[in-house]
């Protein structure tokens, strides 16, 4: 289906001119998509009012259903908007604090969370660990089905947090499955429910409907697919349960209801409005580039949010000038389709001369030489280096005079910017500094600020602070093996055995940094990765 001008007339109270753009030049955005593959939708909308709107490629390829703009996508993480809605209404109702600590409205939740407020799930700044890599440490992909139940369990089962709250910004869809639950507890009802009433009703998106079970598909719903090892698109589902962090399913012109919705204050009233795209803060008092379930960049010509999301067969990005009133949304039914380049060319096509929408944020030239004389990426030593906080690794290395940086299971050539930041994929940004006193750092730049990483060497000859032998977590909930033959240590998880490499004395890493372990003593270690730190293994006698 080619794209479809619609051009609605305009009130004269509309604030700007009607974007204009030659519908074949949207079309092109998608030119690649075959119309025998799945695909995707997008609509333009100004204030609410579609302009423009389009579908490609397939629904289903089963029952040969084409995409087209009434679609209803799986939106993933680009639903917690809605969540986070959902919350500021409390707030404003006064039935909530935001500053008030979760275990006031969660009281079934252990201590460790005493410190944690309901803004800091808000803001991603709770230092609360990552159901998402919990369950994948235990093996389970996401063809295993997992309930909330299982989810809640293991919030109950931490007996630590990542960091302390408010330090520093950390995505963590665990914070908005507890927001979730805080929603339920307070309103009486299931989440589903709550947003249908109080959010989707409001503004009229009667497409749109929050659901538990992603793989239960009703008519007028895209199926999702990635592609095979033999090239073929097969059906792929997210079989793990679970709202407030993900499970709105919604297509682009019941997403253009609610831009128009919010901007106009119809839905929540306007300070609701003001508190959706308010930053929140550490607690030093700097800002976040995250707000009510929205990136914020607001540091450029013109204010952009966005939010995208993925899960599998399913990828969606929603993005919002609030000043100007043009959103931008992009759907698909495909792993292999970055919905947020498309809304990117999008942007740039209907909105020429505009910032980019939030995809290369700027970074302050002060506080980069605060952190030490600045470098280039390309002359960083290679090796290990580690975040002292929270015990995180990234590995550099170089071929043919370029970085490759490996970091969270990715090791991946990094591009550089004309600023001198270097880009890795999904806006990873970084940067390299030498202290004073030659402390060697390579800074990652994060929606809270600078997060460094110190150069602790190649690796270390020998390490004897770890034992051999099975370990258990409790935390986790699983066990592991830790061992060691002629080629090195390794660790035998129910994920498989990966070997480890000694970074120091009292640290081993796992490839491309996916993780490292700590040796507390001789009988336990702490476990460290992106968003599930200081994990703690004890050995089995």
């Amino acid at each position: 289906m080619t794209a479809t001008k619609l051009l609605l007339a305009l009130t004269a109270a509309t604030p700007m001119v009607t974007p204009h753009v030659d519908p074949k030049e949207l079309d092109a955005v998608f030119a690649d998509i075959r119309p025998d593959q799945p695909g995707c939708a997008y609509a333009v909308d100004l204030r609410g009012k579609v302009l423009y709107q389009g579908g490609f490629g397939l629904a289903d390829l089963a029952t040969r259903e084409p995409i087209t703009p009434t679609t209803r996508f799986e939106l993933a993480s680009t639903s917690k908007q809605f969540t986070a809605a959902l919350i500021l209404m409390l707030a404003q109702e006064r039935r909530l604090k935001l500053t008030a600590p979760i275990r006031t409205y969660l009281p079934g939740l252990p201590k460790v969370y005493d410190p944690v407020t309901v803004a800091d799930l808000l803001h991603h700044t709770s230092g609360i660990r990552e159901y998402f890599d919990a369950f994948r440490a235990r093996g389970d992909d996401e063809s295993k089905p997992h309930s909330r139940e299982e989810v809640l369990a293991f919030v109950k089962a931490q007996r630590g947090l990542d960091g302390p709250p408010g330090r520093r910004f950390s995505y963590v869809n665990t914070n908005y499955f507890l927001l979730a639950e805080i929603v339920e507890r307070l309103t009486g009802k299931p989440f589903p429910a709550a947003a249908r009433e109080r959010l989707f009703t409001p503004a009229g998106m009667t497409e749109t409907r929050a659901t538990l079970d992603t793989t239960g598909l009703i008519a007028g719903d895209a199926r999702g697919y990635q592609i095979a090892k033999s090239g073929s698109f097969v059906s792929a589902a997210w079989t793990w349960q679970g709202y407030g962090d993900r499970g709105v399913r919604t297509t682009v012109g019941d997403l253009a209801l609610w831009h128009g919705a919010s901007l106009a204050a119809t839905t929540g009233g306007q300070a609701l409005e003001v508190a959706r795209l308010a930053n929140g803060k550490l607690r030093s008092g700097r800002p976040v580039d995250y707000a009510g379930g929205l990136f914020v960049d607001d540091r450029q010509s013109e204010r952009v949010v966005s939010h995208s999301g993925l899960v599998v067969g399913n990828r969606a990005m929603d993005v919002l000038y609030p000043d100007s009133g043009i959103g931008i949304s992009v759907m698909c039914n495909r792993d292999d389709i970055a919905p947020a380049e498309r809304s990117r060319k999008i942007a740039l096509l209907v909105n020429p001369g505009a910032p980019d929408p939030a995809f290369d944020r700027a970074i302050d030239p002060a506080e980069m030489k605060r952190l030490g004389k600045v470098g280039d990426l390309r002359s960083a030593p290679d090796g290990y280096y580690r975040d002292p906080l929270y015990g995180q690794y990234l590995i550099v290395a170089h071929r043919d005079g370029e970085p490759i940086v490996s970091y969270n299971m990715r090791a991946e050539k990094v591009t550089r910017r004309q600023d001198g930041i270097y880009r890795a994929r999904r806006g990873v940004l970084l940067s390299y500094a030498v202290t004073q006193g030659g402390i060697k750092r390579v800074v990652q730049w994060t929606e809270s600020g600078p997060i460094s990483y110190e150069y602790v060497g190649t690796g270390a000859p020998e390490t004897k602070l770890f034992w051999p032998g099975q370990y258990r977590s409790d935390e986790l909930g699983i066990t592991v093996t830790l061992s060691r033959d002629q080629k090195g240590w390794s660790l035998d998880t129910p994920a498989g055995a990966v070997p480890l490499a000694a970074a120091l004395a009292d640290d081993l890493v796992g490839p491309n940094a996916a993780f490292s372990l700590h040796a507390v003593g001789p009988q336990i270690f702490t476990f460290h990765t992106v968003n599930l730190s200081g994990i703690v293994f004890r050995r089995l006698p």
